[in-house]
């Protein structure tokens, strides 16, 4: 969808960080390396990801309302499925602001409930990378004792497509910059033109008192339209003045231009 290009750019950073913080996606595999190696590199993207990062399938319904998966209330997740059910997920891993890889030796890791997962996995696949949910509570369920456990629950959310008021407003937001954009071209290039031209008066008065190189400088203004309205006829003019009194740049200009 064109509305995640233009916001977010994850798929950067991700290719810039993958062999030490991020899988570069979603994935069901395996641990990778050793939480104590990478916690050093981890450390040093962690500001990039939590700003860049696209969740998978960034657009969710809960509760009746269309969601962006990230920002307050949101959370990156990964860890080991431990149980599917057919509500959702139990996983030894861990949570936090920002997505990360699954360690068996993380000293963040605990058990937690993921409501609505809607992927299929099995028993002990890992899932590291971009996942997110919401936090919603906590979750109880039966133990093989017979008794209880409650642990903390997140809300996958139903996946859905980018809403339309959402496309428009950043297709108003991408014209209003465009806008924005070309007024500030124009005021630069205004400026330009009008530092040119004080430039061009100075040459004028230089060259008519028989300087080479302001004639030959007031020529390429000429030519160029710089503080001045091209004029090739003029430019030539200036330039064949200064070629005459052995001005080396001035000649090779004019062997070009006689030459196309």
């Amino acid at each position: 969808m064109k509305i995640q290009t233009a916001i977010l750019v994850f798929v950067c950073i991700s290719a810039m960080a993958q062999d030490s913080l991020i899988s570069g996606g979603n994935f069901l595999g395996t641990g990778r390396g050793s939480y104590a190696d990478d916690i050093a590199r981890q450390k040093n993207f962690q500001a990039e990801i939590e700003f860049h990062y696209v969740p998978k399938d960034p657009w969710r319904v809960i509760d009746g309302h269309t969601n962006y998966a990230k920002g307050p209330g949101w959370v990156g997740f990964c860890g080991k499925v431990v149980e599917v059910q057919p509500t959702g997920i139990r996983l030894d891993g861990h949570f936090g602001i920002t997505p990360a890889l699954y360690y068996e030796d993380d000293p963040r890791n605990s058990v937690f409930f993921v409501a609505g997962f809607p992927y299929q996995v099995a028993e002990n696949d890992v899932l590291s990378g971009s996942y997110s949910a919401m936090e919603n509570g906590v979750y109880t369920y039966s133990t093989v004792t017979g008794g209880t456990s409650t642990i903390r629950k997140l809300d996958y959310g139903i996946p859905c497509d980018t809403p339309e008021w959402f496309i428009q407003q950043q297709k108003e937001q991408a014209e209003a910059a465009q806008v924005a954009a070309t007024a500030a071209f124009e005021a630069q290039k205004k400026k330009t033109f009008e530092l040119q031209k004080h430039a061009v008066e100075w040459l004028q008065h230089q060259a008519t008192n028989g300087s080479a190189s302001a004639q030959c400088s007031l020529g390429l203004h000429y030519l160029n339209g710089q503080g001045v309205e091209t004029n090739k006829e003029t430019a030539v003019y200036w330039l064949t003045k200064a070629s005459n009194q052995g001005d080396f740049e001035a000649s090779n200009i004019l062997t070009k231009l006689n030459s196309n």
